[in-house]
C-alpha cells in the first residue's frame, strides 16, 4: 500500500525545489525512500513474473522501459518546447539547447552523471530529479543477478556499505558516492529487497540483514550526531541517513497494510509529479503567477502537478499498461509451463 505515500515523497521532492536552500533537503531523503520501494517491488515483480536469468531478463528490462519512459519522454518534450519558446534561464537550463543535448536527456542515464558532463548537459537538465530515475535504470540492470544469484547478493550488499560508509566519512566524495552514483546505493535498494523476500517467505536471512543495515546506519548517525556534528553535516548525509531511518520502518509497516483501490488511484499521479513540477515551476515563474508569497506558489505548484500527474497516467502510462501487463502474464505462464515440464521430466 504505497500509494498515497510515493505521492508525498513525490511531492517532498517538488518542495525541494521551491525551498531552495533550506537546511534540509527533503527531496532528497524523499528519493532514498523511492529506491527503498523500488527494490521491494522489483523484487515482487521479478519473483512474481521473471524469476530466471535469461530471457526473462530481457522481458524484465523491456517491462522497466514502458514503465518508465512513455512518461518520461512525454514531459521531458513539453518542457524542451516550453523552453524553446519561453526562454526559461533557470536554475537547471543555463546554456542553449542542442539535439546533442536533448539527446542525452533522452537517454536518462546521462543525467545521473550530469556533474561529469561539463560541456554538455551540467546546465541543461529538462527534468533535473531524473538523475535518480537515471541512477534506478541502472540498478535495473544489475538487479535480476543480484536477486537470482545469492551470494552476489550478499556481496554487493556488504560492499555497497563499507562504499556509503567511506563516502559519509568523507573519504570518497559523500554527495556522489553516497547518494548519486550505484555503489554506495546498491544497499538502499537492497533494504526493501530484503524486506519483500522476508514478507513473501519470512527467512531469517532477510530479516537479519534488514537489522544489521538499520542498525549499522543508526550507530553510524548517532556517532555523528554526538561526535562529528560537522561530517552529519557535510553533503546530503543527514537526509541520506534520515532517509534510510524514518523511511524504512514506515514502508515495512506500509508492505503490511492490504492494498486499497483508493490508495492505488492516489498513487497514479505520483511519477508524473515527480517529472512535471520543475516544467510547472518554470512556467509559473515566468508568467509571475502565484508568485507573491512561497506558500501559496507551493501551493499552485502542487495542485497543477498533481493534474497533469493524473492526466499524464490516464492518457500515457494507461494506454502502455496493457502491454506491459501482457507481457508479464505471457512471460509467468511460459515459466510455469517450464517448470512443470522439469517436474514431470
Amino acid at each position: 500500500m504505497f500509494g498515497t505515500f510515493r505521492v508525498i515523497l513525490a511531492i517532498l521532492v517538488l518542495l525541494s525545489h521551491i525551498f531552495v536552500g533550506n537546511r534540509f533537503n527533503c527531496g532528497t531523503a524523499a528519493v532514498v525512500c523511492f529506491f527503498i520501494i523500488s527494490g521491494y517491488v522489483m523484487t515482487i515483480l521479478i519473483r512474481n513474473s521473471y524469476g530466471k536469468i535469461g530471457k526473462s531478463t530481457w522481458y524484465f528490462y523491456a517491462d522497466r522501459f514502458l514503465r518508465i519512459y512513455p512518461q518520461y519522454f512525454l514531459f521531458m518534450l513539453l518542457t524542451q518546447i516550453a523552453d524553446l519558446n519561453w526562454y526559461f534561464n533557470s536554475g537547471f537550463l543555463h546554456t542553449s539547447p542542442t539535439p546533442w543535448k536533448f539527446f542525452l536527456n533522452a537517454l536518462i542515464v546521462p543525467v545521473n552523471y550530469f556533474m561529469l558532463l561539463t560541456d554538455s548537459i551540467s546546465q541543461y537538465l529538462l527534468i533535473p530529479a531524473a538523475w535518480s530515475l537515471g541512477l534506478e535504470e541502472q540498478f535495473y540492470w544489475a538487479f535480476p543477478f543480484l536477486l537470482l544469484i545469492p551470494w552476489l547478493g550478499r556481496l554487493s550488499t556488504f560492499l555497497s556499505f563499507v562504499t556509503f560508509l567511506t563516502a559519509v566519512l568523507g573519504i570518497l566524495n559523500p554527495e556522489l558516492f553516497a547518494i548519486r552514483f550505484l555503489p554506495g546505493v546498491i544497499f538502499i535498494f537492497l533494504l526493501g529487497k530484503n524486506l519483500a523476500e522476508y514478507n513473501l517467505a519470512k527467512e531469517k536471512e532477510n530479516l537479519w540483514t534488514m537489522l544489521a543495515l538499520y542498525a549499522a546506519t543508526f550507530l553510524l548517525t548517532l556517532g555523528l550526531f554526538i561526535f562529528k556534528t560537522d561530517v552529519l553535516q557535510r553533503g546530503l548525509n543527514k537526509e541520506i541517513l534520515s532517509g534510510i531511518l524514518i523511511g524504512f520502518p514506515i514502508i515495512a509497516l506500509l508492505s503490511r497494510l492490504p492494498r486499497k483501490k483508493w490508495d492505488e488511484i492516489l498513487g497514479h499521479s505520483s511519477y508524473g509529479i515527480f517529472l512535471c513540477h520543475v516544467l510547472v515551476i518554470n512556467t509559473l515563474i515566468h508568467f509571475q503567477l502565484f508568485t507573491a508569497n512561497y506558500f501559496s506558489f507551493a501551493a499552485a505548484t502542487i495542485l497543477i502537478s498533481t493534474a497533469l500527474g493524473f492526466l499524464g497516467y490516464y492518457f500515457v502510462e494507461k494506454m502502455v499498461n496493457p502491454f506491459r501487463f501482457s507481457l508479464r502474464k505471457r512471460h509467468s505462464q511460459s515459466l510455469i509451463s517450464s517448470f512443470e515440464s522439469r517436474r514431470r521430466s
